[in-house]
């Protein structure tokens, strides 16, 4: 699922080997969400999640998220302050 956009497609080792730049930018479904994944598939190869509803994708979507830009800040928080101790 691509948790910028609620993208979530069916993982398919074969379609992915010449698309590099695409599984990068995809994260696996932690497995206590599988099932609600496939509920949102229903069949299809590819959908899109809503990632402003109640469900636990869209939760999930959002705390991973939050988990990466806290890590940009906290790295442009340092490189700031190293730019300020510069003297």
């Amino acid at each position: 699922m691509n948790i910028d956009n609620g993208h979530l497609i069916r993982f398919e080792e074969e379609f992915f080997q010449d698309l590099p730049k695409i599984r990068s930018s995809f994260l696996a479904v932690p497995p206590e969400l599988e099932a609600e994944a496939v509920c949102e598939l229903a069949g299809r190869n590819e959908t899109y999640v809503d990632l402003k509803a109640a469900t636990p994708l869209a939760s999930w979507a959002a705390k991973k998220r939050a988990e990466r830009d806290k890590k940009k800040d906290k790295r442009q928080m340092i490189k700031k302050s190293k730019r300020r101790n510069r003297a």
